[in-house]
């Protein structure tokens, strides 16, 4: 089986969903490629499991799909840039493969056309967010933990407790790394140590060093590998990593911390519902701010509860939130949208069809060149 995953921006959590889906279908033969309409980055994480990677600004998605045969389309969200939407692509090539459209958060992206086959949400909040503009049924196909690189290793226990915010701190309607750092200064006076790893942004606009000196470590694009030391590093300090989000979708720094027996403190918010509170985490009220969120950390001194926290973690990842359990779900999802899909593939008619819209597209840039070279030759003219 052959998939083509549509993306909008090389980013976020959507690689890592998508690379613990293609971890455990390894033995079903099933091969991924992706597209995305701003690009990839030099060191995309895309690379890691994708065959090819193709970028908007070298071949347009009409021309992928006429040109290469895939069973499944599966979009991200919209998966389009305003103002096409996702279904505009597939009519120009005619697609006639399975469709799905996944959504991995709580925020209005989604486009209220309803062409997919399957509709994924990544956790119950995402599915009821959904549900607001898409009538058609909704399956929840939770994110899970790479248990193969998020597991419990011997590490050297830091000197004292950390505190580790993992995200993307440029994001502050969704992270809000300002909460963290408003902890981070109401315990200077304390024992802890405060870790935050970056997913995207840059450091200078922070300047973290002139406020807190060295008792904050900041850390940048760290790979699963050096991740999961983070993880591990935290929990033998006894301290824990702690969200400040506004809303999820199901946040993969949370199950990979809990699969590395780290125990994690959370606000009750969208999409981080799936918490048990003093089970697989601690959970704080957001509008009760620092006061909730100090005492949440300060409960961890508890070594009953925190041995409670890191059992129920390994439990809830066990059962439920890891990547086989996600990857045969997606699986059961890409079957159900090829036996879904309306139209039956014709070899013929797809050949032609390819020809046609290959040489239709390879005259479009000819004439654009020869217009682009004739404006720079009338220009130099006029100089």
């Amino acid at each position: 089986m052959r998939v083509l995953i549509i993306n909008i921006w090389d980013g976020g959590g959507i690689p890592t969903a998508m690379r613990c889906v293609a971890e455990g279908l390894k033995g079903r033969d099933v091969k991924f490629d992706a597209f995305c309409f701003n690009g990839f980055h030099p060191h995309s994480r895309w690379a890691e499991f994708c065959a090819d990677l193709y970028d908007h600004r070298e071949c347009s998605l009409t021309e992928l799909l006429v040109k290469r045969h895939y069973d499944v389309v599966h979009m991200v969200e919209a998966a389009g840039p305003p103002p096409y939407s996702a279904n505009l692509w597939l009519e120009r090539a005619a697609f006639r493969g399975g469709v799905i459209c996944m959504c991995q958060n709580t925020i209005y992206e989604l486009l209220p056309e309803q062409f997919a086959h399957v509709y994924l949400a990544c956790s119950e909040a995402s599915r009821h967010f959904m549900e607001k503009f898409i009538s058609k049924p909704i399956r929840v196909v939770p994110n899970g933990v790479d248990t193969t690189r998020f597991y419990p290793r011997p590490v050297a226990a830091p000197s004292r407790p950390v505190l580790a915010w993992v995200g993307r701190t440029s994001d502050l309607r969704q992270k809000d790394i300002f909460g963290f750092l408003h902890l981070a200064a109401s315990l200077l006076d304390e024992p802890y140590d405060f870790w935050i790893v970056d997913g995207g942004g840059s450091r200078e606009p922070l300047r973290l060093e002139e406020w807190f000196g060295d008792r904050v470590r900041y850390e940048q694009n760290l790979d699963a590998g050096a991740l999961a030391v983070i993880y591990n590093q935290v929990a033998a300090s006894g301290g824990a990593v702690v969200s400040t989000s506004a809303f999820e979708g199901l946040p993969f720094a949370l199950l990979e911390a809990a699969g590395c027996g780290c125990p994690v403190i959370a606000p009750q918010a969208p999409g981080l519902e799936y918490l048990e509170p003093g089970k697989t985490g601690l959970m704080y009220e957001r509008h009760d701010g620092l006061k909730a969120l100090r005492a949440a950390v300060h409960a961890l001194a508890d070594e009953s509860l925190r041995r409670r926290l890191v059992e129920g973690g390994f439990q809830m990842i066990r059962e439920r939130y890891n990547h086989q359990s996600m990857a045969e779900g997606y699986y059961a999802a890409f079957q159900d949208a090829v036996a879904l899909a309306t139209r039956a593939p014709n070899p013929w008619r797809d050949a032609v069809k390819s020809r046609f819209y290959s040489a239709a597209l390879a005259g479009q840039r000819a004439l654009r060149l020869l217009k682009r070279r004739a404006w720079r030759g009338s220009a130099s003219t006029a100089n």
